[in-house]
């Protein structure tokens, strides 16, 4: 790789970094981490409830984290445990009244940024950014 290349690489990577700090720190200000903004965003927006599983499965992480995401909700009154009818050994996740309520409102705040922040942009800046993103994601892909 040439050096031109290599730095604009690292100044990608700087930038890409400082965007996933500001997500760190917007969640870490409401009490959640990243993986737990996740976690409840998916079950706020599902129309199916969720196994500890199928969220290690989606979310590519280990069930402790996903299992202390869940206690954490669980002793908040966020979500309740149940059952699952296709398998006694799962319990299906599903957020309560307060539990919604509660996503709700972080994901509105958390929604209202996000159009702040890319409404600075043009449709067309958007579009070869989008681009961009999935020609690198499918290269990584690819190569690992």
């Amino acid at each position: 790789m040439d050096q031109s290349k290599k730095e604009k690489m690292n100044q990608i990577n700087h930038e890409w970094r400082q965007i996933e700090r500001q997500y760190e720190q917007f969640f870490k200000s409401l009490g959640l981490s990243t993986i737990s903004f996740s976690i409840l965003e998916n079950l706020y927006e599902s129309e199916e409830s969720y196994t500890q599983k199928l969220l290690c499965e989606k979310y590519n992480l280990p069930k402790q984290t996903v299992n202390l995401v869940i206690k954490s909700f669980w002793e908040q009154g966020y979500v309740t445990l149940e059952e699952s009818k296709n398998d006694r050994r799962n319990k299906e996740i599903t957020l309560t009244e307060a539990g919604k309520d509660y996503a709700k409102n972080i994901i509105q705040k958390w929604d209202d940024i996000e159009a702040e922040v890319f409404e600075s942009s043009s449709l067309e800046e958007m579009d070869a950014m989008l681009q961009y993103l999935i020609k690198w994601q499918a290269a990584f892909q690819e190569k690992i």
